[in-house]
């Protein structure tokens, strides 16, 4: 299934993909803010976990994203 969102709404299906463990395929060209959205996606999952947020690593007890 596709379907077209804007960036409020990719990082509302960011992260109920997270909470619900279903895998989510994101596609469009460049540039036009797909990893920007997963990044503040996981910011915002981050915070309201009680994490600290972790870009391209893995550490125990902090939300990583792999970009």
């Amino acid at each position: 299934m596709s379907i077209s969102v804007n960036h409020n709404e990719l990082k509302e299906h960011i992260k109920k993909s997270y909470q619900t463990g279903v895998p989510l395929f994101i596609k469009g060209t460049m540039g036009i803010g797909k990893s920007d959205c997963v990044r503040k996606a996981a910011k915002e999952l981050a915070q309201e976990l009680g994490m600290e947020y972790m870009e391209n690593g893995w550490a125990e007890n902090k939300f990583s994203v792999a970009d």
